[in-house]
């Protein structure tokens, strides 16, 4: 009906009215999960900015294009399409950068730049998002992304937008580089505190700012812990989680805040294992289980829950087979963990299995069941040994 209004008067008010009616409509869908009805809403959109470009050309409707392909390539992501949606972004991206050269000043289209580079670099291999395994690609992007954040916060410091835009990409490529140039994400992380502390000095509860300070406190941690200290990074690190706690039990249907949270159990999780305290990190693994199989459960076509899901699986695998592989441990005590991290593994393949079934696949998933395929056929052979080498220990025994 709303497509035959415009059909109907042919006007660009009633056209942009419906556009606009297909983006909302969309953007409920992806917020509840129905992705195939937000893609297919999108596209409707698309072709009606396709039809406003193509009765005239200006830079305000071919905006309208640019912005459309990106709203198609968050629905394509959604669906596992990483190609697809790094097409789209693309293309946003292009068609950006040829009205950005018409009008330089206007920051709208600069910033419509910025967020297309923002998602090509989260999907071309920001490990903390589906992506493509192509970290200097999203190095690039995110670097590209913090060159006009900066610009845009330089022209308004009292923007909110601006100001979160700027710290999220000090973040961004501070998180992409923490391994290689420790001091200059160290630098970035420090900048990005500094701007998250100016907005929470006045506003103490934002809450989209205390999410930025525990993920700068994470970045931290990570540094802390490469130099040698550990005791600073678990310190950062339960900063960090005591912030999302709290936010994410005030805001459960949040599933930015839960995901964010699930990260941070599983880094303290990750810290205590290469402590060697299996105990401990058992104890944040099953934490962050927890909130993967809840969320899953309240959304099962979600596919980062079912990646955490997975991923879970393949951390508690993990700790198995180090508390499998410890010393002084009795062959008893080692075969039940071996079989423990083979149980785990095998479920984390069967979640990637099922990824095939039901989503689009990529390089994101097909790599991730080959290495819990790789560690499942590690813990057989494990076993496998270690049952011969008792069998044999046995017969040696039964000799006279």
């Amino acid at each position: 009906m709303a497509e035959s209004l415009a059909e109907q008067t042919g006007e660009r008010k009633d056209i942009i009215l419906v556009k606009n009616y297909y983006d909302r409509i969309g953007n409920t869908q992806l917020d509840t999960g129905d992705v195939v009805g937000a893609l297919k809403n999108y596209r409707r959109s698309q072709e009606l900015s396709e039809r406003l470009a193509a009765r005239n050309p200006s830079n305000n409707n071919q905006a309208g294009i640019a912005i459309s392909h990106s709203y198609v390539g968050e629905a394509l992501a959604a669906t596992g399409d990483l190609v697809g949606a790094i097409e789209e972004y693309k293309q946003s991206l292009d068609t950006f950068e040829a009205i950005a050269e018409k009008e330089p000043d206007n920051l709208a289209h600069a910033r419509g730049m910025m967020i297309a580079y923002f998602w090509l670099g989260r999907l071309s291999g920001n490990p903390g998002f589906l992506n493509m395994g192509d970290k200097a690609a999203a190095l690039e992007y995110y670097r590209k992304a913090m060159a006009i954040a900066e610009r845009l916060a330089a022209t308004d410091a009292k923007n909110a937008s601006y100001r979160l835009d700027r710290i999220g990409s000090y973040i961004n490529v501070a998180d992409m580089i923490y391994e290689d140039d420790p001091a200059q994400a160290a630098d970035l992380y420090r900048r990005a505190m500094a701007f998250v502390n100016i907005t929470l000095e006045t506003e103490p509860n934002e809450s989209r700012f205390l999410t930025r300070r525990a993920r700068c406190l994470k970045g931290q941690a990570a540094i802390m812990e490469r130099a040698g200290d550990r005791r600073g990074a678990q310190q950062n690190l339960s900063q960090a989680l005591e912030i999302l706690r709290k936010l994410a039990e005030a805001n459960p249907s949040n599933l930015g805040l839960q995901a964010d949270l699930y990260t941070a159990w599983n880094a303290m999780g990750d810290l205590a294992l290469r402590a060697g305290n299996t105990s401990v990190a058992q104890e944040n693994y099953r934490e962050a289980l927890a909130l993967a199989e809840k969320a899953l459960a309240a959304a099962p076509a979600h596919l980062y829950s079912k990646w955490r899901l997975a991923d879970s699986c393949s951390r508690m695998g993990k700790l198995h087979v180090a508390i499998a592989s410890g010393r002084n441990r009795a062959d008893g005590e080692r075969a039940a963990n071996w079989r423990e991290a083979r149980d785990w593994y095998k479920k984390a393949v069967d979640v990637w299995d099922r990824w095939s079934r039901e989503a689009v696949s990529s390089a994101f998933n097909t790599a991730r069941r080959d290495q819990a395929a790789r560690s499942l056929a590690e813990c057989e052979a494990a076993l496998n040994a270690l049952e011969n080498a008792t069998h044999s220990a046995r017969s040696n025994r039964k000799r006279p």
